[in-house]
């Protein structure tokens, strides 16, 4: 059946309603494997914005939701989770140009790569580095080893791919943290601990625009990065990679 091979797309908007439907079109017209989009809009209230993404449920598989309060972001991360029946969920900013097959490819590398945790695809201002892994070759005798990307730390920050039989293991998002805007770093990581390697894909790249979305996209701090480190230090101390 169709639904089955269905994979949940989860966008969160807010602000900059011509960068945002640039995206999705993109996204849109380059997808060709069954999907469903999971848009989550917060506290817009341009009403051109708001048109467009209830006229999208028209078009394409796709619900749409506005929120009006100021819920956290893990918050609004869980509640798409729990919304979702999919196999595999897609983590896509509303910033992100894909390429043809995007997830196709991504699909394809998650399933021959037994370890996958979380998988993104590169843009092309990111500093990578090259590594190999395990490849499983379909209908073939022999496995080989493939090329793919790692970052520093194997922590990937908002564009992630993974399965959803994992949160088995790793759980939801905590919003009780106070990490805001690394809440993606701190749930990917957790993957890392259960064995799983988080990587990007070689044959694939994206392009990011620059946008400005405090809610979306928040500011960075030092006390945020340092929250950020003082929780992974309790998990490895601890061996607790479930939240």
């Amino acid at each position: 059946m169709k639904i089955e091979k269905e994979v949940a797309i989860f966008i969160h908007t807010n602000e900059n309603f011509f960068e945002a439907k640039f995206c999705i079109e993109n996204l849109i017209t380059k997808t060709k494997v069954p999907y469903r989009l999971y848009i989550l809009n917060q506290n817009s209230d341009n009403i051109e914005f708001i048109d467009y993404l209830n006229g999208l449920t028209k078009r394409v598989n796709c619900f749409v939701k506005h929120i009006k309060n100021n819920v956290t972001l893990s918050d609004i991360f869980n509640s798409m989770i729990d919304m979702v029946y999919q196999k595999y969920i897609v983590f896509f900013p509303y910033n992100i140009l894909v390429n043809e097959n995007w997830l196709l490819d991504l699909i394809h590398s998650y399933e021959c790569i037994d370890n996958s945790g979380c998988i993104s695809i590169k843009n092309t201002t990111e500093n990578l580095c090259l590594s190999s892994v395990l490849f499983k070759k379909i209908n073939k005798p022999n496995d080989e080893m493939r090329t793919v990307y790692f970052n520093k730390t194997n922590i990937l920050k908002d564009f992630i791919f993974f399965g959803k039989d994992k949160l088995k293991l790793v759980g939801k998002f905590n919003p009780n943290l106070n990490i805001l805007g690394l809440e993606i770093n701190e749930f990917t990581f957790r993957f890392l601990g259960h064995g799983f390697i988080n990587y990007y894909i070689k044959y694939q790249n994206c392009l990011r625009l620059k946008v400005i979305d405090k809610k979306v996209f928040p500011e960075i701090t030092d006390d945020t990065k340092e929250n950020l480190k003082n929780q992974l230090n309790i998990m490895v101390n601890l061996e607790q990679y479930k939240k």
